[in-house]
């Protein structure tokens, strides 16, 4: 497994599919599960199930804004670990929560009617 560099998207592996065949969905899936930060694709018609995929859904961004609500209030008064829905929070998972939250702000800004393509 490759290491994380931030602000660097390390995708999963490149499958060459046709416009009529689709990745499989646990291809793309795993690919989250194990890290991944996205998957290539040849042809357009794969982005929207991609990005799917890769979006944080609505349950993990409300936990990410609850983790840096609570560890923000816990580090100015001089905690950096914490516990938030019972489990321990410090330092990665905080930059975890952060990065759920940038993920879905940059997909959800790459949905807006208007947009267009890249």
């Amino acid at each position: 497994m490759g290491q994380r560099t931030p602000a660097v998207l390390q995708p999963n592996s490149l499958q060459l599919v046709t416009r009529h065949r689709f990745p499989r969905a646990e291809s793309v899936r795993w690919g989250r599960v194990l890290g991944f930060q996205g998957k290539l694709c040849i042809h357009p018609d794969h982005i929207g199930a991609i990005n799917s995929a890769f979006t944080p859904t609505a349950e993990q961004g409300e936990k990410a804004r609850r983790v840096l609500a609570a560890f923000a209030k816990a580090e100015a008064s001089g905690s950096a670990a914490i516990q938030v829905d019972g489990l321990m929070v410090d330092y990665p998972i905080v930059l975890q929560a952060r990065h759920v939250l940038e993920a879905a702000q940059r997909i959800r800004g790459r949905k807006e009617p208007g947009a267009g393509t890249r």
